[in-house]
């Protein structure tokens, strides 16, 4: 049997991921149809969390840049950067936990993600789907929101 090139496997494996990608639009991979419009305590969590994962990025940033070749002190730098990264995750995640407190249900939570799609981690509200929202209710199982998206069959 002759097998492809491995450049020509990884694009194969490539184009079936995009083809499972949601598009903006009716086509977009959501069980659950999110609100109009996020409510007030909703917007304002998802306002907060970029403002605090922006500061612990700037801090991660700083970390990464501060390293130098010099052996003596890059073991210091590396433990400083390591601690920068925990530090990052932490905060990240205690956003995410935030907005899935704020919100009032699973349609709120999404209609907050499509307007700050940086606060799960993704680029742009294209990449907002089902397995978004089965992420975040990883970190924060009990809240209403989680709780709406596993009525929903979503989690």
């Amino acid at each position: 049997m002759r097998s492809m090139p491995r450049s020509l496997g990884l694009l194969a494996v490539a184009a079936m991921l995009l083809v499972g990608c949601s598009t903006v639009g009716p086509e977009r991979a959501l069980s659950i149809e999110p609100a109009a419009s996020p409510t007030s305590g909703c917007s304002e969590a998802f306002t907060e969390a970029v403002v605090s994962q922006e500061a612990a990025w700037e801090s991660k940033r700083e970390a990464t840049t501060e390293i130098d070749n010099d052996d003596a002190r890059k073991d210091e730098e590396l433990e400083r950067l390591r601690e920068a990264n925990w530090l990052a995750d932490k905060a990240f995640n205690k956003a995410v936990q935030e907005t899935l407190r704020a919100c009032e249900d699973a349609p709120d939570w999404l209609a907050g993600v499509l307007q700050q799609p940086s606060v799960v981690g993704i680029a742009d509200e294209t990449e907002v789907a089902d397995d978004i929202l089965s992420g975040a209710c990883g970190l924060l199982e009990g809240s209403r929101v989680c709780a709406d998206a596993r009525d929903h069959g979503v989690w």
